[in-house]
């Protein structure tokens, strides 16, 4: 698991985690809950990936 430097308090249940940074790419991992979901066919609400882009950028 990565380091993290930034954003601890960050929910992992809402917006994941950040397994592994490197120059220009990033592994991330986010479980998408009922909860999260917009519509009756389960869309994730983007804020969520966008969260979770957002965690991984602060970490390089």
């Amino acid at each position: 698991m990565h380091s993290i430097k930034t954003h601890k308090l960050a929910s992992k249940e809402l917006v994941g985690e950040v397994l592994e940074v490197k120059e220009k790419e990033a592994k991330v991992r986010l479980k998408a809950l009922k909860d999260m979901a917009v519509d009756e066919k389960g869309l994730i609400h983007g804020g969520f990936t966008f969260g979770l882009a957002d965690l991984a950028e602060k970490q390089k």
